[in-house]
């Protein structure tokens, strides 16, 4: 199956999901957190399946419950500088590359590649530019 035309149905956790986001070129030290939750909300018209995940908008903004604990839980480690825009350390890029590798083993590295591109098209249609 290509990744131009696979769709995901199994349920990626969240944190698979908020890792991926965070690591997407151009959105580390430079979205927000609404930004973030946004492309993540599109997932869901791409083929990727977010029914764990608690994302909704209201007035034309993004929120996700998920995605502010994941980066609240990062900024009280230390693994993120600041929140707004969304600033990971070195470390935390460590500990999303972390979630993300054992991802690749527990579920499918190839879903993971869809995951990321489907990332990608969400933030270049959004406007942002890496």
């Amino acid at each position: 199956m290509s990744s131009d035309t696979a769709i995901i149905d199994r349920r990626l956790s969240p944190e698979t999901i908020i890792a991926a986001a965070l690591m997407t070129p151009g959105v580390d030290g430079r979205l927000k957190l609404s930004q973030i939750a946004k492309m993540i909300h599109r997932l869901k018209n791409r083929g990727i399946n977010i029914s764990r995940m608690t994302c909704y908008l209201t007035g034309g903004s993004a929120h996700c419950d998920d995605l502010d604990r994941f980066v609240s839980k990062l900024h009280s480690f230390g693994f993120a500088t600041d929140l707004s825009p969304v600033t990971l350390s070195s470390d935390g890029r460590i500990q999303c590359e972390k979630i993300l590798s054992d991802a690749a083993l527990e579920e499918n590295a190839e879903e993971l590649a869809v995951l990321g591109d489907r990332l990608i098209e969400s933030f270049n249609e959004l406007g942002y530019r890496p």
